[in-house]
C-alpha cells in the first residue's frame, strides 16, 4: 500500500511548460470584436493541484501588472492552456505573464508535492510504531 501511494507522490512531480500556440483551436469569441480564445500548448496535462495553484498565481500575477482592475481570464483545458483576450495584447502583455504563472505554479507545486511527502511519511512512521505496539500487546497474550 505505501509503495502504490510512494509511486503516485513521486509520479506528481511534473514541470509543466508553454511549448506553443495552436492556432487550430484559437478562435475568436462570439459577440466580441477583438476577443479570442487563445490556446497554449501544454507540456504535460497538469493535476488538478496544479490548476488551482495555476489559477490563483495567474489571478495575483495579472492583477498586480494591470492596475486599471480589467482581469483577463486563464484557465486549463486539459493539456492547453487558455487565455481570453485581443490577439495583438498576447505577445507583450499576456505571454511574459503567462510564463511567470506556469513558473510560480511549478515551484509551488513542487513545494506541495514535497509536503506530502513528508506527511505521508509521518502518518507511516505512526502507523508502523501501532502496529508494533499491538504485536508486542499480542505476543504478552497467553491463550
Amino acid at each position: 500500500m505505501s509503495e502504490i501511494l510512494q509511486n503516485t507522490l513521486q509520479k506528481s512531480s511534473i514541470d509543466i511548460q508553454i511549448t506553443g500556440l495552436n492556432a487550430d483551436k484559437t478562435r475568436k469569441i462570439s459577440r466580441s470584436d477583438k476577443s479570442y480564445n487563445i490556446y497554449f500548448e501544454l507540456s504535460d496535462v497538469p493535476t488538478q493541484v496544479w490548476k488551482i495553484i495555476f489559477e490563483r498565481e495567474w489571478k495575483a500575477m495579472i492583477s498586480a501588472s494591470h492596475s486599471n482592475g480589467a482581469m483577463t481570464e486563464a484557465g486549463i483545458d486539459r493539456g492547453f492552456l487558455v487565455i481570453h483576450c485581443p490577439l495583438k495584447e498576447v505577445p507583450v502583455l499576456y505571454l511574459p505573464v503567462l510564463k511567470q504563472a506556469v513558473a510560480a505554479a511549478n515551484e509551488e507545486y513542487d513545494q506541495y508535492v514535497q509536503q506530502q511527502e513528508v506527511e505521508h511519511t509521518r502518518r507511516e512512521s505512526i502507523w508502523k510504531e501501532e502496529r508494533e505496539e499491538v504485536s508486542k500487546m499480542a505476543e504478552a497474550l497467553h491463550f
